[in-house]
């Protein structure tokens, strides 16, 4: 009894004097991530995301037909309008279960490349023979994905990027030709933290950082494990071209379309121009502002070039709090056009669908649930139509 009793009392002692210590660590903990949970809320934009958007839009090489993807809603599709009077012209119905997450066109527009989260699948198909040429299972298991495709310039092979691995596969057989996990390896792929990277546009050239965290996990952020430094790989070469340690956290990048430039777009807001090869910024401006909370996060979510590189397209927060697109003048950071109050309720893997032409002629977008496109000389309205019930 007296032994059960002195540890009776040896037990009480140490939880009277690990109390305070609990206390203190609770208290830590509600500080960084409290904070960061009530910083959400600032950056949930102020309308709720219309069912059935897009995912994505992009012209075909010859600018002929729009292309977009829809997984919202109804079955997945790929659909094609006409560039001259926006009538739906194609529509190819991918099957139930296939949610696109990443897509692409080759060069001859024989081929679509396609990756699918509900099926974990990555695979071509025939536009031609309106059929799957091959669907292969993804490498990694869930919750990772697919997060980028794209055919190299001869379309003979398709670049599929995960959160793990960088895999190219032949186009026509869907055989694996290589596998790689440099330089994603370098850094943290937590499901609440996971990688943030952008392709160039041939291919080569791939940024990587380590993303920003989901609310309510940025403290994991604070921890010296997570890699803070940015990384440009060539991928031809399998070497670093540059390296530099973020100054704010990374919600967009885009390469030039002569891959000799980088933007990156911070979370606050800002676009940040560097050469590929160096560490310097030559120019820097901000983008995208909420007036009501100017230091929230995910202010800017996504930036696109025109093939000529004379314009850049950014998506993000508008200074009352509702969503649009800003097109800037590239060079000098002047803004041209704008378009406001899209109601997306923001974006998931830095896409937002609008697309420049390959001529860069047009620039098209959806906005309040339909696909419209647009004159870059006098940015006036060629025609708007509905983007998921088009003329079906």
């Amino acid at each position: 009894m007296l032994g059960n009793s002195s540890g009776f009392v040896k037990s009480v002692h140490l939880k009277r004097v690990n109390l305070p210590f609990i206390l203190l660590f609770l208290f830590a903990m509600h500080l960084l991530i409290g904070k960061d949970i009530f910083l959400a809320k600032r950056h949930v934009f102020a309308v709720e995301k219309i069912k059935g958007r897009l995912g994505a839009v992009f012209f075909n090489p010859q600018s002929s037909r729009i292309l977009g993807e829809c997984s919202c809603g109804e079955e997945p599709s790929i659909r094609f309008w006409s560039l001259d009077n926006g009538k739906l012209s194609h529509l190819i119905q991918l099957g139930y279960r296939e949610w696109i997450t990443a897509i692409a066109i080759s060069h001859d527009e024989n081929m679509i490349a396609v990756a699918s989260f509900h099926t974990n699948t990555v695979g071509c198909f025939s536009i031609n023979k309106d059929t799957w040429l091959w669907k292969s299972k993804w490498i990694e298991k869930d919750p990772f994905h697919v997060k980028k495709v794209l055919f190299t310039p001869d379309d003979q092979k398709i670049l599929a990027f995960g959160e793990k691995h960088i895999v190219t596969y032949n186009s026509q057989k869907g055989e694996i030709n290589q596998k790689q996990t440099q330089p994603l390896s370098q850094y943290s792929s937590l499901p609440s933290c996971r990688r943030m990277y952008v392709v160039s546009p041939s291919g080569r050239y791939f940024l990587v950082s380590q993303g920003p965290c989901l609310s309510g996990h940025a403290v994991l952020s604070r921890f010296f494990l997570l890699n803070k430094k940015v990384t440009i790989w060539d991928l031809e070469r399998n070497e670093i071209v540059a390296r530099w340690e973020k100054e704010s956290e990374i919600c967009a990048a885009v390469f030039s379309p002569n891959e000799k430039e980088i933007v990156i777009g911070s979370c606050d807001g800002h676009i940040i121009v560097r050469p590929i090869s160096e560490d310097k910024v030559i120019r820097k401006w901000r983008a995208h502002t909420n007036v009501r909370y100017p230091d929230a996060d995910f202010q800017l979510q996504a930036i696109i070039f025109s093939t000529d590189g004379e314009y850049l397209a950014t998506y993000g927060v508008w200074e009352d709090g509702w969503d649009g697109v800003k097109v800037w003048d590239y060079e000098n950071g002047k803004l041209i056009h704008s378009f406001y109050k899209l109601l997306a309720g923001g974006v998931l893997e830095q896409i937002y669908p609008m697309a420049f032409s390959p001529d860069g002629k047009y620039f098209a977008l959806e906005q309040q649930g339909n696909l419209c496109l647009y004159d870059t000389q006098t940015w006036q309205e060629r025609w708007c139509v509905p983007s998921v019930k088009s003329q079906e």
